[in-house]
C-alpha cells in the first residue's frame, strides 16, 4: 500500500473549507443579529410614535389649561366661587323607590288657610331682618321666650 502524500493541492482544499465554515458561520451570526435589531427597531419606532401622540395630547392640554376658560372652570368646579350675578341651583332627585318605577304623587287636599297671628317662628326670615334694623328696639328684650 501506498501512503498518500499531502501535497499542497489537499492542504489547499482543506484550509479552503475550513476557511469559508469559518466565514458562513460568522456570517450567519451576523444576519441573525440583524434580525433581532430591526425587530428591537421596530419596537422602538413604535415606543416613540406612542410617546410623540401623548406628548402632543399634553401639550394640547397645558395650552388648555392656561387660559382663563381653565381657570374659571376650576374656579367654579374646585373652589366654588362664581361670578357677579351668578345663581347656585342646587338640583336633587329623589331616588325611585324598591319597585323602580316612581309613584305619581296624588293630589292633596288642604283646608282653605286660616290666618295666623305673626308670630317669630312664622315670619319669614327677610322680614325679621328688615324689621331688627327698621325698629331695632322690638329686638333689644332678646329672643321670645320658649312656652
Amino acid at each position: 500500500m501506498r501512503g498518500v502524500r499531502p501535497t499542497y493541492r489537499h492542504v489547499f482544499v482543506v484550509l479552503a473549507v475550513v476557511v469559508s465554515l469559518y466565514f458562513a458561520v460568522r456570517t450567519s451570526r451576523a444576519v441573525v443579529i440583524n434580525q433581532v435589531l430591526a425587530v428591537q427597531l421596530e419596537n422602538a419606532q413604535g415606543n416613540v410614535d406612542t410617546i410623540k401622540q401623548q406628548n402632543a395630547a399634553l401639550s394640547s392640554q397645558l395650552a388648555y389649561e392656561q387660559t382663563p376658560a381653565y381657570a374659571e372652570q376650576v374656579a367654579r368646579q374646585q373652589l366654588g366661587m362664581m361670578k357677579p350675578g351668578d345663581h347656585v341651583v342646587h338640583v336633587q332627585i329623589a331616588p325611585l323607590p324598591a319597585g323602580g318605577v316612581a309613584a305619581a304623587p296624588a293630589p292633596a287636599v288642604t283646608a282653605p288657610a286660616v290666618p295666623k297671628a305673626a308670630t317669630p317662628e312664622t315670619t319669614p326670615d327677610w322680614k325679621r331682618w328688615f324689621m331688627l334694623f327698621s325698629s331695632p328696639a322690638q329686638f333689644a328684650q332678646g329672643p321670645p321666650a320658649a312656652k
